[in-house]
């Protein structure tokens, strides 16, 4: 679970901002805390601000922080400093994390050079709440162009620590990789290894932490892929809490040539391969299935064969009739509900959902409802939801605490900045979504007046 991010020096972001997800002391909405490793908590987190005000970057930063230690530096990151100060493109950017994976509590963390492109520091820390204390377990640092690592010795033993000092001289000149993306590279690490902290740190950028950006979609469809036709119960009572006219959701069969249509021969030939491969490798059943979405569609191929398989796509039943309706014919934002279902109906727990513009296409009334629910899933599984939005509505101390709603602003020095609502301290009775949209708290557009602009076109 995701307790800290700090950045700096990156896109619009110039000083060291600090994003949390530990709960303040608020007495109210207990609900909306749970407790890891003696660490309340959130839930969920809201992050306000005007358009190019920084809310995306914040998004952006988590998601090349992810891409880096599952893979390697980009090379497109050249030009994504705090532009605004010609001095940094010298400067170091920094991201890092802190988080809980199976009951440790772990900070880790790297500095860049994005002009470079090039790893300038990596190091993981063990923390523990109890004592304030912290035990380094590795740092690595790149000096005069060849990397020293220091590491942990009373932790690292044995022969793991001979793994440890190869792999670390493999890469003395490595300026792309990280040594926890290298050790986990076609590496199979031990349950029992003292070196399977790699594998933890790891699994939770790869698998735990779920980023979406606005045109992303979410849902892998997992919620209908059922064991009869007739739709999932759970996802058909969800989908009818949100008032959308759907009453139920079901696979209806339909033709090769018809999915077709959509994809290119090329890319289903490749999904179809792969899956055989899987079938073959695989001695569970029921046979596999894999998930297709367009813009416009979900389809599933199932039970595949050597020169067959099987294609459903979803259709949709509104109140009582029984004619069905193909996904495509919904509106917008029926579809984006759709997206999001797949962070309610997930059985998955310990994920972190980090959506930029949740709102979008959605209604004010879906969005409430949206965060509603998710709260009351949230209090049968260790999930976070964290996201960018404009929707005020939500600013409902009846549905939030002060704590969850962050807000993003520029200063005069075009600096993006970070800060809580729970900074304000205000009253549990105060009516935020009106005290924000009058610029209380900032992190709103501030437009000139046309009258303004009338005269300087006249003085022109």
């Amino acid at each position: 679970m995701l307790i800290r991010f700090q950045l700096e020096n990156f896109l619009s972001f110039n000083q060291k901002q600090n994003f949390s997800m530990i709960a303040s002391n608020l007495k109210n909405k207990n609900k909306h805390v749970f407790e890891k490793n003696k660490v309340r908590l959130l839930n969920m987190s809201a992050i306000y601000g005007a358009n190019a005000s920084g809310k995306t970057n914040i998004v952006k930063a988590i998601d090349l922080f992810r891409f880096i230690t599952t893979k390697k530096v980009p090379t497109d990151i050249s030009k994504m400093y705090f532009r605004e100060n010609s001095e940094n493109e010298q400067k170091p950017t920094i991201f890092e994390v802190e988080f809980i994976k199976n009951g440790s509590i772990y900070a880790f963390g790297i500095q860049l050079s994005l002009n470079n492109q090039k790893i300038l520091s990596e190091w993981l820390y063990k923390l523990f709440p109890n004592n304030d204390d912290e035990e380094m377990i590795y740092e690595r640092e790149l000096v005069d162009e060849e990397y020293t690592v220091k590491y942990n010795e009373h932790t690292i033993i044995g022969e793991d620590e001979s793994r440890l000092r190869f792999v670390i001289a493999d890469m003395k000149t490595n300026t792309t990789t990280l040594l926890l993306s290298e050790m986990n590279r076609n590496k199979n690490i031990d349950i029992d290894s003292s070196l399977y902290f790699f594998e933890e740190i790891y699994d939770w950028f790869q698998n735990d932490l779920k980023i979406y950006f606005p045109n992303d979609h979410i849902t892998k469809f997992d919620y209908i892929i059922g064991k009869n036709k007739s739709g999932n119960k759970e996802l058909n009572h969800i989908i009818s809490l949100f008032d959308t006219g759907i009453s139920s959701v079901s696979l209806e069969r339909i033709s090769k040539d018809e999915l077709g249509e959509v994809f290119p021969k090329h890319i289903l030939e490749d999904i179809i391969n792969d899956m055989r491969q899987i079938e073959i490798k695989s001695k569970k059943k029921p046979r596999s299935n894999s998930v297709l979405r367009s813009q416009n569609d979900f389809f599933q191929i199932s039970n595949i064969t050597n020169d067959n398989y099987d294609v459903e796509t979803i259709k949709l039943r509104h109140g009582f009739n029984k004619t069905t309706y193909d996904f495509r014919e919904e509106s917008d934002g029926t579809r984006r509900l759709f997206d999001l279902l797949d962070i309610l109906l997930n059985s998955d727990t310990n994920k972190i959902f980090i959506v930029d513009e949740l709102d979008r296409s959605l209604h004010p009334n879906l969005t409430y409802k949206f965060v509603e629910l998710f709260y009351e899933v949230a209090l049968e599984k260790n999930i976070q939801l964290i996201f960018t939005t404009h929707e005020s509505k939500i600013m409902d101390l009846n549905l939030v605490r002060q704590d969850e709603i962050w807000f993003v602003e520029k200063n005069r020095m075009n600096e993006s900045e970070l800060y809580s609502l729970d900074s304000f301290k205000e009253r549990y009775d105060k009516r935020i979504e009106k005290a924000y949209l009058e610029g209380r708290y900032g992190a709103i557009p501030l437009f000139n007046s046309f009258e303004s602009f009338i005269n300087r076109e006249s003085e022109d």
